[in-house]
């Protein structure tokens, strides 16, 4: 009897959980309440981490909680640049740039740049 209580607790910690991308977010979270609930903080028991994690993936899943598959932003980025088909009309030294000032830059009598030193 003691075999499948094992299997039943090992899916269910919430540590295992987090680096599994097959598994539902909302189960992670209820994992992680349902061990630690309104338990304060105490050092070395994952809970900045768990937070940190949580705070990542909660506005990146979807409605039911399920993980973005791999290659998901990517393809969606191309298909943004396929839409958007912007051609660049900005080329380097384009344009009628000219200078405004300040020009002459105030001698320091050291030879240095100014500015690089200390402040008294």
């Amino acid at each position: 009897m003691l075999f499948p209580y094992f299997i039943w607790a090992q899916t269910d910690d919430w540590r295992t959980m987090m680096s599994d991308r097959t598994q539902n977010f909302y189960d992670i979270q209820r994992a992680y309440n349902q061990e630690m609930g309104n338990r304060p903080y105490e050092k070395g028991l994952g809970m900045k981490q768990y937070k940190r994690w949580e705070y990542y993936w909660e506005s990146r899943v979807d409605e039911q909680g399920n993980f973005p598959r791999p290659g998901d932003v990517l393809g969606e980025m191309i298909a943004y640049y396929q839409r958007h088909n912007n051609q660049k009309s900005y080329l380097s030294g384009s344009g009628n740039w000219s200078i405004l000032g300040p020009v002459p830059v105030p001698n320091n009598g050291t030879g240095q740049l100014n500015g690089n030193g200390r402040l008294n």
